[in-house]
């Protein structure tokens, strides 16, 4: 039998001195088979020293196995994906070999971990798991009997059926909240009719933007940093992420063979996505007192860290990090969720602050090492709290700001009597203190503090106020959300269906305009020259078109350009000269994204000789043309280049210009509005003119 081990004792200080981060953590234990490998020395790495003839990884059982190698867009991680699962209760050895060079060029040293994995466990054990990710997932108590045969309504997430709205709730309060849309979920703590399960926008004044009965118990409904919607899946035990149009355009899923956890999923401007996922095992909880179970069923909360390409780069376990004890669980039942991580924030330095409900406590963690910068609440508690009688209890939603506080949702189970409240702590890293400097208790209608026992969210606005959503509760006598200002005044209050027993995870508002904008991160300049550079950018789901405008750095007014694809060449630009630059989507549904950060480039000294774009074999069919002329042409490099068509008078009809690429292509224009003639049509480069004649029948 496997004991719940504290790893951070076994590993020696020294394990990390050549790398900044592995993964899994050398001499950790328990860990899947499915595993992959995480390097990051901590340096950028020069590419062309990475391939899979510097490393090695062999199982005790399972011998030496083949990996696939990827270099992550931070330039500093690399993965490995081994073939095949590595065997069941084996010592893995991940030998880097010499030869790994920095950008600098320095030669990094060789480096060998090792790790165990996990035993198989029994279908007896595996459905014992399913049973606590449930409880675990639903945040009921888990030393209550519970009834897993309750009638869920199973619905197919990619084909979602009409769902009504009108009826879920009562807007109570509406006095001049602050702008935006309130993004929600809503389903049936009961478990029983699903009439109104699902997630939604609605303004504040309950008119619905949209509505979705895509999830039977949904969590974490959002508009995500980079511009796309996101919410758990549950029929799928998945992340799902939506365009501007709600259509699914991608899913995502926990590595290593992690269990789903749906309370945190979040990506960033830069394509990097965090979620909260979960692993369980059978532990001899006897080793820590003798009237626990010797086969208890524990699940402990893992954060993921996914680059733009989906390579998993950062994983945290809280098995590495944690003992059980820590937990405010019964710990002498057979069913223990040990931590429970419900929220995820990035903070302004860029470490992430993670709210862990079993542990009564917020923490922050390196991104970059996966150790504690510091611990808030709990047992492992490292401040002093100030102004504040009953330090946070079960909390969810913990969110930082930019002045440095926190934010969180005390759901208050510990407190006597239990009941909830919004929370603001300002934190003194230097001398170790918690101060309370705000928080909102919300009234029954009988004037009595309101109480959530799970779930629910604080979130400060961009105006100062903040919008509270309470979560799961057992009461009839009480709103669901409310927004406050910052002198506690109520100033919008909604109501969920009580008679449905309706329970809402997190409430969110946001100034929707729904087109996502181009990924600031993703774009990049190529072949700038003395007079022309070429912008490119990944494709926004469901943009039709791109504007870009840009000027001279220090200028006022812009050049616009408009095109269709993801990637533009801007030329008729001026040498040695500094250039700024924007771009937005134009979406279907008519919409256009916020315009990107202002980036600058600077265009390369006059060049008295360089090379001339040549255009040749330009030809064009058919001739005579009813309408459509295709133009054959040959460059021998990238440019950009204007048609222009004349009638023989000289009287100009059409003018345009084409990206054109290096190589031999084909250009198709309509000129079927043109009336019957003779026309001549000019290609034109920075290297000179040619003219081709043609007859419009």
């Amino acid at each position: 039998m496997k004991v719940f081990l504290v790893l951070f004792f076994l590993i020696s200080t020294s394990a990390f001195a050549k790398y900044q981060y592995v993964s899994p953590m050398p001499g950790s234990t328990l860990n899947a088979p499915e595993s992959q490998i995480i390097i990051r020395e901590g340096s950028y790495l020069d590419p062309s020293s990475i391939n899979a003839e510097r490393f090695i990884l062999e199982g005790t059982k399972s011998g030496y196995h083949n990996f696939r190698v990827a270099f992550s867009d931070d330039q500093k991680t690399i993965v490995l994906y081994p073939s095949k699962p590595f065997g069941f209760d084996e010592k893995v050895t991940v030998s880097i070999m010499q030869g790994l060079k920095t950008l600098q060029g320095y030669l990094i040293d060789s480096f060998t971990f090792s790790f165990i994995t996990d035993r198989a466990y029994t279908m007896a054990e595996q459905k014992q798991f399913q049973q606590l990710a449930a409880m675990s997932r639903e945040e009921r108590p888990l030393d209550d009997a519970i009834d897993f045969s309750y009638n869920k309504v199973e619905k197919n997430p990619f084909n979602p059926t009409e769902r009504q709205l009108s009826g879920s709730f009562t807007i109570v309060n509406n006095s001049n909240p602050s702008p935006g849309d309130i993004f929600y979920d809503a389903w049936n703590g009961n478990f029983g009719s699903a009439l109104y399960d699902g997630y939604n926008i609605i303004t504040t004044d309950g008119d619905s933007v949209y509505a979705s009965d895509k999830a039977s118990i949904c969590f974490d409904f959002k508009l995500n940093p980079n511009g796309y919607l996101s919410v758990f899946n549950d029929a799928m035990s998945c992340f799902d992420v939506f365009d501007s149009n709600y259509v699914l355009i991608d899913s995502y899923y926990p590595a290593n063979g992690r269990a789903i956890d749906p309370h945190e999923f979040t990506i960033y401007a830069d394509g990097h996505a965090f979620m909260t996922a979960s692993e369980t095992h059978i532990v001899n909880m006897q080793v820590y007192d003798p009237d626990y179970f010797q086969s208890a069923s524990v699940t402990t909360s893992v954060i993921q860290e996914f680059d733009e390409s989906k390579n998993l780069i950062f994983e945290w376990r809280a098995l590495d990090h944690i003992v059980v004890t820590e937990s405010n669980q019964n710990l002498a039942f057979g069913f223990i969720d040990a931590i429970h991580t419900n929220s995820i924030d990035i903070d302004v330095d860029g470490n992430i602050v993670a709210s862990h409900r079993h542990l009564n406590q917020v923490n922050k963690i390196d991104r970059n090492t996966g150790e504690f910068i510091w611990r808030l609440g709990g047992v492992m508690n490292e401040f002093t709290f100030i102004n504040e009688p009953e330090p946070f209890s079960f909390q969810h939603d913990a969110r930082c700001l930019d002045n440095g506080n926190i934010t969180l949702w005390d759901n208050g189970n510990g407190h006597v009597p239990p009941h909830s409240s919004a929370k603001e702590y300002a934190l003194d890293l230097v001398n170790k203190t918690a101060t309370l400097i705000w928080n909102y208790n919300p009234q029954t209608y009988a004037n009595t503090d309101v109480y959530f026992y799970g779930m629910g969210s604080t979130r400060r606005l961009l105006n100062g106020n903040t919008l509270i959503c309470g979560g799961w509760d057992y009461s009839s006598d009480q709103s669901n959300m409310w927004e406050v200002t910052p002198d506690k005044q109520v100033v919008w209050e909604l109501a969920l269906n009580n008679a449905k027993s309706l329970v809402g995870y997190r409430a969110v508002k946001y100034n929707w305009r729904p087109c996502a904008p181009v990924s600031d991160n993703a774009i990049k300049l190529k072949n700038i020259t003395d007079h022309s550079v070429k912008i490119i950018w990944p494709d926004v789901s469901n943009a039709m078109l791109y504007d870009i405008r840009i000027r001279k750095e220090g200028k006022i007014n812009w050049k616009a350009k408009v095109t269709a694809e993801p990637r533009k060449i801007v030329s008729n630009l001026n040498p040695a000269t500094s250039y700024e630059y924007q771009l937005r989507a134009n979406c279907q549904n008519g919409f256009a994204s916020d315009w990107s950060p202002i980036k600058a480039f600077t265009t390369l000294p006059l060049r008295i000789s360089q090379p001339v774009e040549i255009v040749s074999a330009l030809k064009m069919h058919p001739n005579p043309t009813s309408g459509i002329i295709n133009f054959e042409l040959e460059t021998n490099a990238e440019c950009v280049a204007s048609i222009s068509v004349f009638d023989i008078s000289g009287r100009l009809f059409f003018t345009a210009e084409r990206e054109v690429i290096a190589g031999e292509q084909s250009l198709a224009f309509d000129f079927t509005n043109f009336p019957a003639g003779i026309y001549v049509a000019r290609f034109t480069t920075l290297s000179g003119s040619q003219t081709l004649k043609f007859v419009k029948e």
